[in-house]
């Protein structure tokens, strides 16, 4: 088996060893959620040559990212930037709601199953439904249904970028949030129509977000330092 981190899914074939691996040296390794990578040592026994590969998933040449007010959408997939989907659902962008629902659907009716209205924010802001212990509506198995066309805080931000960065980012969005409001188009009438049948949620639970940090960290630390000793 491997994995095709774009489509968030695995398949059957398995990929293809990279050149400079290919000799006649014994090989292990494994794959790390925490850093989204995978290690593989290679080496001849009792030689003392050896090497560690450490491979990233990058984005495949000649594929269009999706990009939005400029910026480029993130691609890191470790088990950090999968917490928010677990216990803070990003949120939807003025964008989003005619690339997330269906052509041919009534758009409200489609809201009133897979979104809620955020009462808390100063802006009129959408997220996706919650599950019962707060994940994201559309995470099934740690795989997200929707995640070629991911809500714009889901796809747009990641665990390792700065605070600046993210508050660009952020900035761009409320203030079309903002706009949309202002002449009271489809998002906000969505968000309206939501928050008058009390279909509300809250911004989430980051200090449970933070706990299972705190953890993934902790387990990483461990799975490092019980590495081979020199």
């Amino acid at each position: 088996m491997s994995t095709t981190p774009r489509a968030n899914a695995w398949k059957v074939e398995p990929l293809v060893l990279p050149r400079k691996l290919r000799n006649k040296q014994c090989k292990n390794g494994f794959y790390d959620p925490a850093v989204n990578a995978v290690f593989l040592h290679s080496a001849g026994d009792s030689q003392d040559d050896g090497t560690v590969w450490a491979y990233r998933y990058r984005n495949p040449r000649g594929c269009v990212m999706r990009e939005q007010f400029g910026f480029r959408r993130t691609e890191c997939a470790c088990a950090f930037c999968q917490l928010p989907c677990r216990h803070i659902p990003g949120s939807l962008d003025v964008s989003d709601l005619a690339r997330l629902c269906p052509p041919g659907l009534d758009v409200f009716r489609w809201a009133e199953e897979h979104l809620r209205a955020l009462a808390d924010r100063p802006v009129p802001t959408l997220v996706p439904a919650r599950q019962a212990k707060g994940a994201c509506h559309w995470l099934f198995h740690g795989q997200c249904a929707v995640h070629e066309n991911a809500p714009y805080s889901c796809a747009f931000f990641d665990s390792h970028m700065t605070a600046a960065e993210a508050n660009r980012r952020s900035a761009a969005t409320l203030q079309a949030r903002k706009d949309d409001a202002a002449r009271e188009g489809l998002y906000y009438r969505v968000w309206r129509h939501l928050y008058r049948k009390g279909l509300t949620a809250t911004f989430g639970d980051k200090s449970a977000l933070l706990e299972e940090a705190r953890e993934i960290r902790r387990c990483f630390e461990q799975r490092v330092g019980s590495g081979p000793k020199a």
